[in-house]
């Protein structure tokens, strides 16, 4: 997993990216069918890597399929920030920006790359927290009258 984030001063990544080996689809803007084997390297909740044999170039958008496990297909929109070609001559390496993608698939890649965080496991944490404050607080208040 990879949790750092580039020490290049030009990175403007905002979320941690994550290596995951994930069945990505890539379409044109219209559905055509781009490529249907390529090679996702990282992944995070705003962006991606992959290799691909589709000529993309940095500022094109394009729209994708993700095979996410244990929550099925992820679809959304992503523009190439940069594109390098690929150590075979033949593909693309291609960085590219996640700019849209419905609430559920969102949501679905949320908890896949970060599974022990979701909204009702920090709720149980905080109330958790706060029970401890207060059972601490009766007990510092028992002592102090006695």
């Amino acid at each position: 997993m990879i949790q750092t984030m580039s020490p290049s001063p030009k990175e403007h990544r905002r979320h941690v990216r994550y290596e995951r080996a994930l069945k990505l689809t890539i379409f044109g803007m219209d559905m055509s069918l781009l490529d249907e084997t390529t090679n996702l390297s990282d992944v995070s909740r705003k962006g991606m890597k992959f290799e691909t044999v589709a000529n993309i170039k940095p500022g094109d958008y394009f729209r994708f399929k993700l095979e996410v496990p244990d929550y099925g297909f992820v679809d959304g929109k992503g523009r190439a920030r940069w594109s390098q070609v690929g150590a075979s001559g033949v593909t693309y390496v291609i960085g590219a920006e996640i700019t849209s993608m419905g609430w559920g698939a969102s949501r679905a890649l949320k908890r896949f790359l970060e599974p022990g965080r979701t909204f009702f496991g920090v709720a149980f944490d905080l109330a958790l927290g706060a029970g401890a404050l207060y059972v601490l607080w009766q007990i510092v208040n028992q002592l102090n009258a006695g």
